[in-house]
Formats: C-alpha cells, structure tokens, sequence
C-alpha cells in the first residue's frame, strides 16, 4: 500500500479523512483520491460503508458545478435516526470514461474503454484498506456501492462481480448503452455477471436501480436519461426474468417523475437509497 499523509478537515457535519494519493500494491492501476466523510454521530462501534464512485462531485460541485452534498444528506439522516452510523468513501476516477467503460470494442464518440474491471478490482482492493483503517462492519450487506451515469454502471458490475465485498449496490441512472448496446442480455456485461451470480449464488447483492423521467433542460435530460430509463427497464425486467430478482425484496426500483441526468436528482434519491440499505429496522 502506497499512501500520501492523509488530510483532515472538519465540517459542521463531521469531518473529512482525506486520501489524496492512495495506491494498492497488487496491480499497477494508479493511484486514487480517496475521501472519507465521517458524520458528527458516529462515535464509536463499527460502522457501516457506502463507497460513491462520483467523488468529484460527492461532497463538493464538480465539472457540472454541482454537487450531490453526500455528507448533508448523511448528517441529517444520521442525527434523525433515520439510519445506522455509516461512513461515505468517495472516489476520485481519474478518467471515467476509460475506467467505467465495459465494451472496449464498441466504444464510439472517441472514448477509451475496457478499464472497468481494472477500476472493480481497485474498489475491492479500496474496501480492504478501510476496514483495516477504520471500525467498519466488514460484512457484505452492510457495505453499499453507488453511482450515477458511467459511475452508475461500474457500481452494477463491481456490485455483482465482487458481492463479497459489496452486498448492495445503487445504479443510478446508469449508462448501460454505453458503447453502443443494442442487445443487453448478449453483452459480456451480463454474462460476466451471469457467471459471478453462478460461481456464488448465495452471495448476489441487493440492486437499487432507478432513472429520471424530466425530459426538458437540455440534451442530458432529453437524450442520455431517456436512455438510462430505456435500458434501465430492460435491466430490471432482465434480473427478474432470467435472474429471479423479486421488486421490493432484493431489486429495489425508482422512476423519479422529475428527475433529470444530474447531482440534484441523484442527491435526492442518495438519501432514499441510503434508508432503503441501511435504514434502522
């Protein structure tokens, strides 16, 4: 393990533990900024993880100048009693499109792509070193992964592919078309994640998966959300059809009538994902 001093920085929520250079030894995949929001209610005892994939625009605005406020959303949760005490870890993609995209040889619009399975085995390697670094709850169902877009479909393949580590994972909006999908049941996707549910089919993770239905604003709404919806669909149909996922006992779905391809919507479904996960029963 390769690491830079960590940073720490104190909010009126919490605190920050930051990790600006952290490189795992196993592969030469790079390092990462990592942040991790510790909320003013967690005091002690082992706590939950939700590991986000979008960490440039967790905590504070991003490229868009936005921000999905992760640790707001927390706080209040927390403080309610509306969840157990949980850590967020974000990560910092160095280059999303490379890392998040599966089908390398039907990557169009100039992309790179193929990294995502590198950019997975990274997010186990990540999970080791906090819970050797923090009191987490190392079991896989206390453990959620969650991402919008691109970071919404490296949450569903890392979430399925390494359920050991993560028992549930959010898929926000995800870019399932990416790469030029036309048949998603025939995409090495699914098949890889046919073969990880085959390898252990006591170990698949809850899904939550949802998409927005607000189509003005721009190209973001009227194009690429109405695609996440469209293959969202289909996904959900898929995992319960071939998959034997059941609505409402381990595939969770949300249509959002007003939700759009940006941080405010997914900032808003953030926090019913983390209560659905990690609610207090």
């Amino acid at each position: 393990m390769k690491v830079h001093e960590k940073e720490v920085y104190k909010c009126n929520e919490g605190r920050f533990e930051v990790w600006p250079s952290l490189e795992l030894d196993f592969d030469n995949f790079g390092w990462h900024r990592v942040e991790v929001f510790i909320p003013n209610g967690v005091k002690e005892g082992r706590c939950d993880v939700v590991y986000m994939n979008d960490g440039g625009s967790a905590f504070q605005p991003g490229i868009s100048g936005h921000s999905w406020n992760a640790h707001k959303t927390v706080s209040q949760l927390v403080e309610r009693g509306s969840v157990v005490p949980l850590l967020i870890v974000a990560v910092h993609a160095r280059k999303r499109e490379y890392e998040y995209l599966l089908e390398k040889e039907f990557c169009w619009l100039g992309w790179d792509g193929g990294g995502l399975p590198d950019y997975a085995r990274f997010l186990a390697g990540l999970k080791e070193f906090i819970d050797t670094t923090y009191p987490t709850n190392s079991e896989s169902r206390r453990n959620s992964l969650v991402g919008s877009s691109h970071g919404g479909l490296a949450s569903f393949y890392t979430g399925c592919v390494y359920s050991r580590d993560f028992g549930n994972l959010a898929a926000m909006s995800p870019s399932l078309w990416a790469g030029g999908v036309f048949d998603l049941r025939n995409t090495s996707l699914i098949h890889q994640v046919r073969e990880s549910f085959n390898r252990n089919p006591d170990l698949r993770p809850r899904i939550w998966l949802d998409w927005g239905l607000n189509r003005g604003g721009g190209f973001h709404n009227l194009f690429i959300e109405a695609q996440a919806t469209r293959w969202g669909r289909r996904l959900a149909g898929l995992l319960q059809k071939d998959f034997g996922y059941v609505a409402g006992g381990d595939l969770f779905l949300h249509e959002d009538p007003i939700g759009g391809h940006d941080e405010q919507a997914w900032a808003h479904r953030f926090g019913l994902m983390l209560e659905c996960f990690h609610g207090r029963s």
